[in-house]
This record gives structure tokens, sequence and C-alpha cells, in this order.
């Protein structure tokens, strides 16, 4: 008597054989990066989907922190409090080289919250207004 082939979450037991295997060994950098970050799940999800690696650093990573200060040395003009995203420290960060975990994370948090800000709000509208 045959049986039909195992299904697992609705894949073929083919399919599910030609997926990559999850990559286990990972550099101290790495780790330190995926620790630093696990308790912002926006940020682990961001970092895991590029293979834990920093955005901030680098001649790239340049460029990148120029950017996010001329950003948010302009939170007035979009009606947000530049003091949320300190601009001072970030250019504090950046004139040091921006290198290492603490200057990545700076630039990452800071990134983070301005693309929130910018997309959905400082404002809980049910905190403004309970009918809202």
């Amino acid at each position: 008597m045959q049986t039909a082939p195992v299904l697992a979450q609705g894949l073929e037991a083919a399919a599910i054989a030609a997926l990559p295997a999850p990559r286990l060994v990972f550099s101290d950098d790495e780790m330190a990066l995926a620790d630093a970050v696990s308790g912002n799940p926006g940020l682990a999800d961001f970092y895991g989907s590029n293979s834990l690696k920093p955005i901030f650093q680098g001649e790239a990573g340049a460029i990148r922190r120029h950017a996010l200060i001329a950003a948010v040395g302009q939170a007035g003009a979009h009606g947000l409090p530049a003091q949320r995203y300190n601009p001072a420290a970030l250019a504090e960060i950046d004139a040091k080289g921006g290198q290492g975990l603490e200057g990545e994370l700076a630039f990452a948090r800071a990134f983070a919250r301005w693309t929130h800000d910018m997309t959905g709000g400082l404002l809980e509208p049910t905190k403004v207004d309970p009918a809202i």
C-alpha cells in the first residue's frame, strides 16, 4: 500500500529540501550586533535579513550617516522635535568615524525612530482623544 507524500505546512518534501540551510556560525561582531538589537524587533528583523552586517560603517556607511544627520537636522520642518534624534551626538560619533558597535547602534536607533515618526507620527491618536 502506497501513501501520499508527506507535506509540511503545505510544502512538498522536495521543496523543503531545496531550501538553503540556515547559517549557524557567526563572527563575534555579528553575535554582538544580534545581541544588541535583540530587544528591538524592527532592528532585529532588519539586521537579520541583512546577514547581521552593519550599515553605518565604512565608506558607504559615512554617506548614510551624513544623510541621517541632515535628515534629523530638518526635523523641525516636519513638526518633530530634533532633540528626539540627538543630532549633536550623532555628529560627534560621525566626527570620530562612527565606527564600532556603539556608533552603529546609535545611528540605527535614530534611523528607526526617525522613520517611525515620519511614517506614523509621534502621537498615539487614542492618547490625544479616546474617540479616535
